[in-house]
């Protein structure tokens, strides 16, 4: 039987270090203790030194909106600014940000589409297996990134699903977290497959005007 335990756990090996996913667990110990809208300063800062552009740069309010100005690209880092709404305001809610994980995923791999297919012509109501298959079909992303994002979408359908408030305590924090990195960095290595111009950019740590 596939669970979230299962999928966090070769998330972990696929993506992340041996150092790194110590510290993950560390932090999801201090995430299951974080009062809603307080979450560790040390999240973001394993977050910013993922590098790109992540939650660690944006505002957790949700409608404080500084991308409305972004065109296509708005989509992609407004959707992460939603996870990061949910690490920050239901801390020990991890299905939360696992659910808006997924939708980040969904909307990159139909952004990648609109670069490699005719699709990009006509609206893309293809689910996300089946743009992660045409990316992977048409060889732009490879084997081990194609079943990593098998993997973290997996985890997303989980907790899509799982809607009882019984199911959801089979989240953990560490699911949570591993999915919001997974997430970055993920998102890191397709953005950098299509060369996209922000990731040349360098951000800093969002600061309240």
């Amino acid at each position: 039987m596939t669970t979230a335990d299962n999928i966090t756990s070769q998330l972990l090996a696929r993506l992340f270090t041996h150092v790194e996913a110590q510290r993950l667990k560390s932090l999801a110990k201090l995430l299951e203790k974080a009062k809603p809208g307080e979450p560790d300063g040390e999240i973001w800062e394993f977050d910013q030194s993922l590098g790109g552009l992540g939650g660690f740069a944006m505002p957790a309010d949700p409608t404080v909106n500084p991308f409305n100005t972004w065109g296509k690209d708005r989509n992609i880092f407004r959707s992460i600014q939603y996870a990061k709404s949910s690490l920050t305001y239901n801390p020990t809610y991890p299905r939360s940000v696992i659910v808006d994980v997924g939708r980040v995923l969904e909307i990159m791999a139909k952004y990648m589409n609109d670069h490699y297919s005719i699709i990009s012509r006509l609206q893309n109501n293809y689910m996300l297996g089946k743009n992660l298959r045409y990316l992977h079909d048409k060889k732009v992303i490879d084997d081990e990134l194609y079943d990593t994002c098998r993997a973290l979408a997996d985890l997303t359908n989980l907790a899509k699903h799982e809607i009882s408030v019984e199911n959801s305590r089979s989240f953990s924090s560490l699911d949570g977290l591993v999915a919001y990195f997974s997430m970055r960095k993920i998102n890191n290595q397709l953005l950098t497959i299509i060369e996209h111009p922000r990731m040349k950019d360098t951000y800093l740590p969002y600061r309240k005007p």
